[in-house]
């Protein structure tokens, strides 16, 4: 049995929560944030989520989490089959992370914690932001899944960073990258309708009025 800990607000926690759906794994879960309390750390050392425990051990950081996923669970498969294209796999993960999800990340979080962000580090997100969608669109035409047919890794990881260049969009005029970018909709409308990413939504969905009220004025 695996435990997975974390809260589905975060997008990192829903990649892994739709890696283990997607493979059919038996797992539990316990809900908690980010946190530094000692019990925690000695699970996730830096204190982030999510993180997972199994009979080894616990494991952190999404990426190597589902990279073990997929070492223990082969008869469903989230990556490709050869060394190339399992790299390419990996490229689109971390564009979607570095250049989509990052960016977006640093002046999104903040606006949600109702902190100040200049003008001026949103218009750079945006930048960068849009850079990130322009490379991810040379490297696939979104004509099924990103690498063909099969749905892979990399689906998931881009799907679940565009839940921080949503609310970008929401912060300028006539600025919609994901719109721009052609077959991408048709794209996304097919992950999400995926019984594993419906079923992270969802989480996603009633978790975060909770989240959002902790930044409410008293």
């Amino acid at each position: 049995m695996i435990t997975l800990q974390g809260s589905p607000v975060s997008n990192y926690y829903r990649m892994v929560l739709i890696a283990l759906i997607e493979k059919g794994f038996d797992f539990e879960e316990i809900l908690t944030g980010p946190n530094q309390n000692p019990e925690y750390l000695s699970l996730s050392p830096m204190g982030k989520i999510p993180c997972i425990q199994v009979r080894e051990g616990s494991l952190c950081e999404s990426a190597a989490i589902l990279e073990f996923l997929e070492d223990i669970q082969r008869d469903i498969t989230l990556m490709p089959g050869g060394p190339y294209e399992k790299a390419k796999c990996r490229e689109l993960m971390r564009m979607a992370e570095l250049y989509i999800d990052l960016p977006a990340r640093r002046v999104v979080l903040p606006r949600l914690m109702k902190q100040q962000v200049p003008d001026s580090d949103v218009a750079k997100a945006a930048q960068e932001v849009s850079r990130g969608f322009a490379a991810v669109a040379r490297l696939t035409d979104f004509s099924n899944y990103l690498l063909g047919d099969q749905f892979s890794y990399a689906d998931i990881v881009l799907y679940c960073s565009l839940a921080l260049s949503d609310p970008l969009e929401g912060m300028l005029k006539d600025w919609s990258p994901a719109a721009d970018t052609p077959g991408m909709a048709d794209w996304r409308q097919r992950v999400s309708e995926r019984h594993a990413v419906r079923a992270a939504d969802e989480a996603c969905q009633k978790a975060m009025p909770a989240f959002l009220a902790q930044f409410e004025d008293s």
